[in-house]
C-alpha cells in the first residue's frame, strides 16, 4: 500500500466514522489544526465534547477472518487529558467497512499491557487487531466487546 494511498483510506475512514456519530445525532467538527484529535463529537443539547482519534486499517484476509494493523503514537496514547480521547479503530476489508472497535485512551494501554510491554522509547505503537472466528483479537486480549460499542455516544433524539 503506498503513502498516498493511506491518506485516501484515513480520510475516507475519518468520513465513515463521522457520519456514524451524525446518524446518532451527535455533532461532529473537524479542528483546523491536527493536533492529535481527528473530529470533535459533541453533544449539542448540553455542549458535551468527546475527542476522536479515528485510526483506519486496510486488512488482510486470513483463513479464518483478517489481520488489521494501526499505528498509535506512544505519546498520545500514554497522556491523560481532559476529555479523555476516545479511539475508533476502523478496519476495511476490500469492498466494506467491516469493524470499528470504539475504546477510550486509558482503556487501550490497558488492554495492551502498554507501560509494561511497549512504553520503549518509540515513537508510534504499532496494534494488530486479529478477527478469527468472530472473536477480535489484539495483543491476545479479546476486545470484541468494543466492536461497534457507542455506549460512550448513546443515540440522540432531536
Amino acid at each position: 500500500m503506498t503513502r498516498m494511498f493511506n491518506n485516501y483510506i484515513g480520510k475516507a475512514g475519518q468520513f465513515f466514522a463521522m457520519s456514524e456519530f451524525l446518524m446518532r445525532g451527535w455533532n461532529v467538527a473537524v479542528p483546523e489544526v491536527d493536533r492529535g484529535d481527528d473530529i470533535f463529537v459533541v453533544q449539542d443539547s448540553d455542549g458535551l465534547l468527546r475527542r476522536v482519534q479515528v485510526k483506519t486499517a486496510q486488512a488482510s484476509r486470513t483463513a479464518n477472518g483478517y489481520v488489521a494493523k494501526f499505528s498509535i503514537p506512544t505519546r498520545q496514547l500514554l497522556s491523560a487529558i481532559t476529555p479523555e480521547i476516545q479511539y475508533v479503530l476502523l478496519v476495511r476489508l476490500p469492498a466494506q467497512w467491516c469493524d470499528m472497535l470504539i475504546i477510550d485512551r486509558p482503556t487501550l494501554a490497558a488492554e495492551l499491557n502498554f507501560t509494561e510491554t511497549m512504553g520503549d522509547g518509540k515513537t508510534t505503537v504499532s496494534v494488530s487487531v486479529k478477527r478469527q472466528n468472530n472473536i477480535l483479537l489484539c495483543a491476545g486480549r479479546d476486545l470484541t466487546r468494543f466492536n461497534w460499542n457507542f455506549d460512550r455516544f448513546p443515540t440522540i433524539r432531536h
